[in-house]
């Protein structure tokens, strides 16, 4: 099991500057604890609270919550680490900033195809789009309420604390058709709101949840020329209960406020969430997760965070493993000694609990969808399975007519690649595996070795296809709209030998295990040629693991589905009709133990942080050095932090 090594943080941030990008490691998470969906606690400082009500913005910004929202992640990534990500590295609070501001999330919105009556569909693509074009290694994920699977506040907390992410969510306005003890019935989604999460504490069945909400200035209508004083919108009485959906499916629910008041349900039902890139493997011991940069959570533990060695009790050898979707658990094949059978189990991150899922024989690799399915390969069969019901159930399977030895799902297209070295070709299988729908085969020419097992990934950036296999010591590219059909190309270099573990970033570079390591490869813009990246982002990782992959932006996000009229977002003045027992919390930053009072306690802890830092929540004014205008600001500041109903 690889343990202890630090993965080179040096080479990383040698290779985070081949990308133009500061790596500030400075973090503002005041509290990072996740034990149990029942007992968690977070909380974040210096998340923006950027309005989206806007004299200068279409329709004066009404429907603006979601680039608004989205723009809260961007803007803390920025002042974060990433100061090259636009908006960069500013104060939003201040008067001069603020045109620049409403200009950045015009922009957005216009990426977003925001509408000033209707408002966005989804924040996935602009958010994407936005992180490419400022070369950012950072992964934005994005998901929906399907028929097996809602989130709920321990999901998005989890995937903060876990996934080191920073998290925005969506909360759909439900019509209440009905309530009986323990569960309602909800009708159509009629319109929705987003927010970004800044504090969410459990302790059993008392939920409290603090969100920087785009529209809490809407209360008084004084903020349209200038950015209204940074605030968390606190819910106070929010429950968890098992919702029926009028579209047939139900499931344990986040309602924002229950009792409900009036005739609509808040339910969340979507969320965002932004974090660096990860590159992840595993070895016969355990799962190995590193962070291609230090994280958002930094200021938890004050210092860079650890490679994550997730370990766990298990009988049998891993086989294969995957990450879960939010990050925060992973799908492993286990094989038993006799390599009859192997057994799918889903491994979380936070204890090392191992649930057995079930029994597939002679699977060897596992491939997910974007749609939150689970692709299983076999030596005849492929099977797809529905991870995220209460019992997991294989949704259906496909023959294979020979041997696979790769799989790998293209998320443009909607369709699982398998490799299938014994016919030289690629056979493309569309989602779920309909029944009686067989693949399409795409023919690679006879001349290019393709025998033993082998690795397929394919680029987000252009959908170009990548696989190696055990006879060659080259990694093969297929472009498969090429001007004259299908085009192979050879990647050959002294540098590449064994080549396994494909995978491309989200900015299209193409990174494989070798004998020696993980070699990072970047086509040159000017003669299309692919080059090594001289100091790759986790270069010694490999080395110690049996297969190496690294994160991708991913949504289930469907036009079809998330652009009708249900997912129109609605009027800051409709949140009235949901809310009656909300706060308002103005920011408290001098409170850096976050129990609510600012104090000797907090005092000390300046006093004793006091001079230039990267990591210190002891920073109250966020400019990265401990001085006499935090010691000011905090001695203005004594006595309870104020509350505004």
């Amino acid at each position: 099991m690889f343990m202890g090594n630090r993965v080179g943080i040096g080479a990383v941030t040698a290779a985070l500057a081949s990308f133009g990008i500061s790596v500030d490691t400075r973090a503002d998470v005041q509290t990072a604890i996740y034990l149990a969906p029942e007992a968690f606690s977070y909380k974040i400082r210096h998340m923006p609270d950027l309005d989206q009500r806007r004299l200068l913005l279409p329709g004066q910004g009404a429907m603006y919550c979601v680039p608004t929202g989205t723009m809260n992640l961007l803007a803390y990534a920025a002042d974060h680490g990433f100061a090259s990500l636009s908006p960069g590295d500013r104060n939003w609070q201040l008067a001069e900033n603020y045109n620049d501001m409403t200009n950045f999330i015009y922009d957005l919105g216009e990426i977003m195809d925001t509408d000033e009556v209707n408002g966005t569909g989804s924040p996935y693509g602009a958010t994407y789009v936005w992180m490419l074009l400022n070369q950012a290694p950072l992964v934005v994920t994005h998901y929906h309420k399907t028929d097996s699977w809602i989130p709920k506040i321990q999901n998005l907390v989890k995937t903060a604390v876990q996934n080191q992410s920073v998290v925005a969510f969506a909360y759909g306005r439900y019509r209440l058709l009905s309530e009986l003890p323990g569960f309602i019935t909800v009708g159509n989604r009629a319109s929705g709101h987003m927010v970004t999460l800044s504090e969410a504490q459990r302790f059993g069945s008392d939920i409290r949840i603090g969100v920087r909400d785009p529209a809490d200035e809407a209360q008084n209508g004084l903020y349209l020329l200038t950015q209204s004083p940074f605030m968390t919108r606190v819910f106070n009485n929010v429950q968890e209960r098992l919702v029926f959906f009028d579209d047939g499916t139900f499931a344990t629910s986040t309602l924002l406020q229950f009792p409900i008041s009036g005739t609509n349900v808040a339910i969340i039902d979507s969320y965002l969430a932004i974090r660096p890139m990860q590159g992840y493997g595993w070895s016969p011991g355990g799962i190995i997760i590193v962070p291609a940069f230090a994280g958002f959570l930094g200021g938890a533990g004050g210092s860079n965070p650890e490679p994550q060695n997730i370990t766990f009790e298990a009988q049998s050898l891993l086989v294969d493993a995957i990450l879960a979707p939010e990050g925060d658990a992973s799908y492993v094949l286990l094989g038993a000694a006799d390599g009859v059978q192997e057994t799918l189990a889903c491994v979380d991150h936070t204890d090392g609990t191992l649930k057995t899922i079930n029994n597939y024989a002679g699977a060897s690799q596992l491939v997910s969808g974007r749609n939150r399915e689970l692709y299983i390969m076999q030596p005849e069969i492929i099977s797809c399975v529905d991870v995220d019901g209460v019992e997991p159930a294989e949704i259906s399977s496909a023959f294979v007519p020979v041997p696979p030895r790769g799989m790998a799902y293209n998320d443009a297209t909607d369709q699982l690649l398998v490799l299938l070295p014994l016919t030289n070709q690629i056979a493309l299988y569309r989602q779920g595996l309909p029944d009686g729908v067989g693949p399409t085969m795409v023919n690679i020419p006879m001349n290019i070795p393709m025998e033993g097992d082998g690795s397929i990934a394919v680029n987000p950036a252009d959908g170009l296809i990548a696989f190696a296999t055990q006879t060659s010591h080259s990694i093969y590219t297929v472009n498969l709209n090429g001007p004259a059909g299908v085009h192979v190309e050879e990647i050959a270099l002294p540098e590449i030998t064994e080549p396994t573990g494909l995978s491309f970033s989200d900015q299209g570079d193409l990174f494989a295990k070798t004998a020696d390591g993980v070699v990072q490869l970047r086509r040159n813009p000017l003669n299309g040629q692919w080059q090594l990246v001289e100091e790759p982002l986790f270069g010694d990782l490999a080395m110690q693991l049996n297969d190496f992959q690294v994160t991708c932006s991913r949504t289930n996000y469907d036009p079809i589905i998330h652009s009708g009229p249900g997912y129109n977002n609605f009027e800051p003045s409709e949140n009235d009709e949901l809310f009656s027992a909300d706060t308002f919390v103005l920011d408290c930053n001098a409170d850096l133990n976050g129990d609510g009072v600012v104090n000797g306690a907090d005092l000390a802890a300046l006093l004793a942080a006091w001079g230039s830092c990267d990591i210190c929540l002891a920073d109250v004014n966020g400019d990265r050095v401990i001085n006499g205008t935090d010691l000011a600001n905090l001695l203005s500041a004594f006595g309870p932090c104020p509350v505004l109903e």
